[in-house]
């Protein structure tokens, strides 16, 4: 079996390029994109795992969870919901996100959420 895959959404590309290369580092494999519209298309492979900013360029973070948990091919890989706000956590369950991790967040905390999603949503 491959590396898990994780497709991470942010537009800030030093957040971007700092949790790729965290992810990178625990053995994940993982591809960024600043921007939802792959997704909402429908043209991108099933990854195992979404890693959401609530603001990003384009569409909504939480649009996205929705679109994504809505029963399209994507429903079944679990959502991690990273933004800034202080009510993340009602946000993150108003949106169908699996899990939520708080800005700024440790790298720590960020491997164990994304470790714990892809256990407990995993094979």
């Amino acid at each position: 079996m491959g590396r898990k895959k994780v497709i991470l959404i942010e537009d800030d590309h030093a957040i971007c390029e700092t949790i790729t290369l965290v992810l990178e580092s625990a053995g994940y494999e993982v591809t960024c994109f600043t921007t939802g519209a792959l997704v909402t298309d429908a043209i991108m492979p099933i990854p195992d795992l979404f890693i959401l900013d609530k603001n990003i360029s384009g569409t909504n973070g939480m649009d996205l969870s929705r679109f994504i948990k809505s029963g399209n091919q994507y429903s079944r890989a679990p959502v991690l919901l990273i933004t800034a706000s202080p009510d993340i956590e009602q946000l993150a369950e108003a949106c169908g996100a699996d899990g939520f991790v708080r800005k700024p967040f440790t790298l720590k905390e960020l491997r164990a959420t994304v470790t714990r999603l892809l256990d407990k949503c995993g094979d």
